[in-house]
């Protein structure tokens, strides 16, 4: 028995203060990930075609992690496959969707092996499936058998190749622990690509604010930089970034083997800050019941606005995934509560399987920036204060008319101008120039927001309002007016009887922006105002919002202002806090905002439709996340006029549409002989809509029933006869109904010659 300790199994790292999430800690898998029980030199590599692998073990899928590896099949199907150990057959299922045809087998020490995507089973496994295909009378079925009623020898033949379900021909393989945990096969030593020396490949680094008081290159957004290729295996961020407060590295990176032009998921990854590790992660093996933890993992919301797959370098709250190293230092959160500031090194190494290693390097910059605040006039010099005045190495003055676009600067160290403790005196020319635009810059080139002072004010009138994005955690608001602001904005956020603060920087002289950490627990209407001066008048701008806080603990609900839609979310729904709002499109329309938040699990959409509305038998609850619209389901209580869609994971627009066109069938070729493997006949089917129900595909041959498949990728119908169809002419009735109950009805002529 070859038993493998996995280092990096270890469960997620001991508590770091404020770079540490704690409820990851409580929820730490260290027995689950314990160790991998099995004889890994005793699995056999599954099938007869080339060691070529053209998926990875846990690579990003939308909604989880990939349980196996897929094994090229150059695109053909057909390949014989194998049983990978001794076992037996614990199901097989049929279904034109997911896994497609699907084996699952059982070993003696509790394992599992699973094999996807197949075009046929063996003779024995396929005569079941048919017996059972033609007892229900429908394609998708499924068979469960009792321990060794079906046994199997390694190395037995036990099903082809295919291309059933997603994706194109190749052979999904799994490996999977007593409770179905699924494991890295790759740890087999026969389980391996042959001829793998390519180093993975880095495309961007992302670097995001974690808390308020934080922010990337001055943004509070992650940040992107393109990695530059110096060389084989080396690459480089050129750019210096500069990062205040709390921030996350997260790394969008692939690996690419010679022998495939497929891209695949990294194995580890190593993050290091001036040669000490920050974060390590391996990809061995996690819970089944996890595997939504995928956007936890991953940075979702990049993910989500399509800005690329961007793998987290540290841990974040809700994230109990057994990849991390327990030597990972402050779970891989760069902090400047742990770590100094001023000019740092960063290196990222990521390695493939095959040992392939490639190397990401950087320097990023962690510090405050200064703060500049102007006091006022006196004797022609500008009083201008900013703390720690001995880290100031330079300031920047601005200066311009107000009717002017452009503002001429100068840049002037601090020995130019007269130092009183942390004030400097800053001469003006109150005669040419209208306003004053100061920055200051540090010892290590961060600069500060700007700070304005107005010589001469303006005396029209001003329009002051607020812009505000709701995010899962945090409020971002600016307050902008169309003529500057002469002194700056402050603004407050009022949630229940609580009132905040909310600190503003200038991003312009007409537009301050800040954030604010919405409530974990409040629900309601939250109030915005803003206190400005403009010119020569004060100005208060208002604004609301309603929001729904939903917490692990508790879940919560969200109901529409007529109380037409409600989502009720039950307690674990969610891996942290989130606040949500309800907008109305029309009176059968409604979408829950933000829509690109991660959920743990299911949640209840219930939406009341008019008593005077009209939808038709035909009506149905769709919802658009984000492409089109996908039907959902069309059963509704009409006495109540509700539909009711239960365990729905993500979150976006619902609304009732009605569906009376029936699919179209198109395309129809048929065969004159019987050959193996090859469809007798086939047809094109397409809906406007719905789509087609593949439960609702029937087709007779004089009169007695068959079995086709449908490929839904293709959206082809096509029928291989399981046995020789005898010489004759044929009356083909076929049936097809679309998911709203649309039925079209078609019969073809076929003659079989042999």
């Amino acid at each position: 028995m070859c038993e493998v300790l996995l280092t990096f199994l270890g469960g997620v790292p001991r508590n770091s203060g404020n770079a540490k999430s704690e409820a990851a800690a409580k929820s730490s898998p260290s027995a689950f990930a314990s160790a991998i029980t099995t004889d890994l030199d005793d699995y056999l590599w599954p099938t007869n075609t080339d060691q070529r692998i053209t998926s990875n073990f846990a690579e990003f899928r939308s909604t989880h992690f990939h349980g196996g590896i897929d094994i090229g099949t150059h695109d053909r199907t057909g390949a014989e496959v194998y049983a990978a150990r001794d076992g037996y057959v614990v199901s097989v299922s049929v279904s034109p969707y997911g896994y497609g045809r699907f084996l699952v087998l059982r070993h003696s020490d509790g394992y599992y092996t699973t094999y996807a995507h197949l075009r046929s089973f063996n003779p024995t496994l396929e005569r079941l499936v048919h017996d059972e295909q033609m007892r229900k009378g429908k394609f998708s079925v499924r068979l469960k058998f009792e321990p060794h009623q079906i046994s199997v020898r390694k190395g037995e033949l036990v099903a082809y190749s295919g291309e059933s379900g997603a994706g194109s021909a190749h052979l999904h393989f799994e490996i999977r622990d007593e409770n179905f945990n699924p494991v890295n096969p790759l740890l087999c030593p026969d389980i391996k690509e042959i001829g793998d020396t390519s180093p993975p490949i880095f495309r961007q680094l992302a670097v995001a604010p974690l808390d308020t008081k934080s922010f990337v290159d001055y943004e509070f957004s992650p940040q992107l930089f393109r990695a530059r290729y110096i060389k084989r295996g080396v690459y480089e961020i050129p750019e210096v970034i500069r990062c205040t407060g709390i921030v996350g590295f997260e790394i969008d990176a692939q690996d690419k083997s010679a022998a495939s032009r497929y891209m695949r998921g990294i194995y580890k990854i190593e993050f290091q800050v001036d040669g000490q590790t920050l974060f390590q992660s391996a990809r061995n093996k996690f819970p089944v019941n996890d595997t939504r933890e995928i956007g936890l993992d991953y940075d979702w919301i990049l993910w989500r606005q399509h800005r690329g797959e961007f793998e987290k370098l540290y841990i974040g709250q809700g994230n109990t995934l057994p990849f991390y190293s327990s030597a990972s230092a402050y779970n891989g959160v760069v902090s400047s509560n742990e770590i100094s500031e001023g000019s740092h090194t960063f290196k990222i190494f990521a390695t493939d399987f095959s040992g392939n290693t490639s190397e990401l390097s950087g320097t990023f910059v962690l510090n405050h920036p200064p703060a500049v605040e102007i006091r006022g006039i006196v004797h022609e010099r500008l009083h201008v204060f900013i703390p720690n005045l001995e880290k100031v190495q330079s300031v920047e003055i601005g200066t311009r008319k107000l009717s002017a676009v452009r503002w001429h600067t100068e840049e002037f160290a601090i020995k130019d101008f007269t130092v009183r403790h942390d004030s400097l005196l800053i001469p003006v020319d109150a005669v040419s120039y209208d306003v004053v635009r100061l920055t200051a810059k540090n010892m290590w080139g961060t600069k500060s927001f700007p700070s304005y002072f107005f010589l001469k004010r303006s005396h029209g009138s001003a329009h002051v309002w607020i812009e505000k994005e709701i995010g899962d955690t945090f409020l971002k608001l600016s307050v902008l007016s169309d003529i500057p602001f002469t002194y700056p904005p402050f603004a407050e956020v009022q949630q229940g009887g609580m009132i905040a603060v909310v600190p503003l920087h200038a991003v312009t002289e007409t537009r301050y922006d800040g954030v604010y950490r919405l409530s974990d627990s409040y629900s309601g209407t939250s109030f915005i105002k803003a206190y400005c001066e403009t010119g020569v008048r004060r100005i208060e701008a208002f604004d609301s919002f309603e929001i729904n806080s939903i917490t692990p603990d508790h879940g919560g609900t969200l109901s529409s202002d007529d109380g037409s839609f409600v989502a009720e979310f039950p307690s674990g729904a969610v891996y942290a806090p989130m606040h949500l709002q309800v907008k109305k499109i029309d009176a059968v329309t409604y979408a829950i905002e933000p829509h690109d938040q991660l959920l743990c699990s299911g949640y209840t959409v219930t939406l009341h439709y008019p008593t005077d509305y009209d939808g038709g038998r035909n009506i149905a609850l769709y919802m658009r996340d984000r492409g089109g619209w996908s039907f959902t389901h069309a059963e509704h209580d009409a006495r109540s006029h509700a539909f009711i869609l239960r365990n729905e994971h993500s979150l976006g627009t619902f609304g009732l549409f009605t569906d009376t066109e029936a699919p179209v069938i198109r395309r129809w070729r048929a065969s004159r002989y019987n050959s193996t493997n090859r469809p007798l006949f086939s047809f094109s089917v397409r809906d406007n809509f719905s789509g087609i129900d593949a439960d609702e595909i029937n087709i007779f041959m004089n009169g007695e029933r068959i079995i086709s498949e449908y490929d839904p990728e293709k959206r082809i119908v096509f029928f291989n006869p399981f046995e020789t169809v005898p010489p004759g002419h044929y009356s083909v009735s076929i049936e097809v109904k679309d998911r709203a109950g649309n039925a079209v009805r078609t019969t073809k002529s076929l003659t079989v010659v042999r």
